[in-house]
Order: C-alpha cells, then sequence, then structure tokens
C-alpha cells in the first residue's frame, strides 16, 4: 500500500525466498503484518469534533491500540471512537498518549498510542 509517497508492504514469499537465496537481510517494518481497522473518532474539547483513521490493538489482552490520524489529537485527551472490524463494530475509548508526526509531501500523518 502507498500513501502520499509512503509504503509499508508486506514482501511476498518469492520475494523472501529470493533474499534469503542471496543473503541479503531486511529489517522488520514497523507496521507491516498488523491487522489494522478503519476508525470513526469523536474528540473531547477540541475544535474538531470528529476524525478518521486507523486502528490496531497491539494484542488481544493488551488494552493498548496504535492509532493512525489525519488529524491531530490532544495530547493525553480522551478519544471515543467506533472500529470497525470483521465482527462488526466495536467501541474503542482511550487516552491519546505518545504521539509521533509523519512528515508527507502533502499533509503530516499523525501515529499515537492510544491507553485504556
Amino acid at each position: 500500500m502507498r500513501l502520499n509517497g509512503l509504503e509499508d508492504r508486506i514482501r511476498t514469499p518469492l520475494e523472501r525466498l529470493g533474499d534469503l537465496l542471496r543473503g541479503v537481510r531486511h529489517e522488520p517494518r514497523r507496521l507491516a503484518g498488523k491487522q489494522w481497522s478503519p476508525l470513526l473518532y469523536r474528540r473531547v474539547n477540541s475544535d474538531q469534533d470528529v476524525g478518521t483513521g486507523s486502528s490496531r490493538r497491539r494484542s488481544p489482552r493488551a488494552g493498548d491500540r496504535t492509532v493512525v490520524s489525519l488529524g491531530l489529537l490532544p495530547e493525553n485527551g480522551r478519544l471515543y471512537a467506533e472500529e470497525v472490524t470483521s465482527s462488526g463494530p466495536r467501541g474503542v475509548v482511550g487516552r491519546v498518549a505518545e504521539g509521533e508526526v509523519l512528515e508527507t509531501h502533502a499533509a503530516p500523518i499523525y501515529l499515537y498510542k492510544l491507553t485504556a
């Protein structure tokens, strides 16, 4: 997948086999191989109240999630969201923490940790 010049792609089995035979090693990509779900969120006490993004849960037992957004979220603010999964919509509530900005030529992409 390519978004604003950024790419996050898992190498195909044939590409991995070719790399193995040539002795080439690639660093694992941070976001590849994770299950992402669309997210519609509401920001509390913000000028912009509704936004969209993607969400990924770290593990089924952990409450922390990674959230990717095209809009700025208030640091340490509460986030109320609806995540769309293969089993249907699910409510997600958490506190925004550990923000990171990925600058692109078109617009920034925001990466956050959402804690329970």
